[in-house]
């Protein structure tokens, strides 16, 4: 699916549910100063042609300042979450990586606003150390989000996951093949 494509699909599945209204340009570049680095342009283009989030999987994508529609519980929107990053020891060397869909437990997808294409990345405290909690996704913002049109969208935190990650052997980081966590490590 093309971005154009991608845009209109989503678009559409906006027109039939309550979203936030779209975010302004000076709210994006507001997110952007705080975390140091560019959204990455599919999630700008999404958040102020779109909606200020909301659209895809689950609750939605968070959005940037302006963002009171609904509010996680885990942060209001993704420049509050780059704001406080700065200030905070372990998360302001890692401000280049946002909150972007909050799942429940402590577990978040985050995006990387150091590449453009959105690579992903999974925040799961649980069961493991704060050094390993953040993990890559064999994911990006695009193909998560053409994935999430679909209403049968696997969370990436799948069903047994819980269960694979005491199977692991320890706490290290993990690999991801396919939407699951690998057998073996790096």
């Amino acid at each position: 699916m093309t971005e154009d494509e991608l845009m209109t699909a989503l678009r559409a599945s906006v027109g039939q549910r309550d979203f936030a209204p779209p975010a302004t340009h000076e709210a994006v570049a507001e997110a952007e100063e705080a975390c140091g680095y560019s959204l990455p342009p599919l999630l700008a283009r999404l958040l102020t042609q779109v909606a200020n989030g909301d659209f895809g999987p689950r609750s939605g994508v968070a959005g940037v300042r302006g963002h009171e529609w609904r509010s996680t519980g885990f942060f209001e929107d993704m420049t509050e979450w780059a704001q406080a990053a700065a200030d905070d020891p372990e998360w302001g060397r890692r401000r280049w990586c946002l909150p972007l869909v909050q799942w429940g437990c402590a577990i978040a997808t985050m995006i990387d606003c150091r590449d453009p294409a959105g690579p992903l990345w999974g925040w799961d405290p649980n069961l493991c150390c704060l050094d390993h909690a953040l993990f890559p996704l064999d994911q990006c913002l695009a193909q998560m989000l053409e994935e999430s049109l679909d209403a049968d969208y696997p969370e990436p935190f799948y069903a047994g996951y819980f269960a694979d990650l005491r199977n692991t052997g320890g706490c290290e980081p993990l690999v991801w093949k396919n939407g699951r966590i690998a057998a073996g490590r790096e």
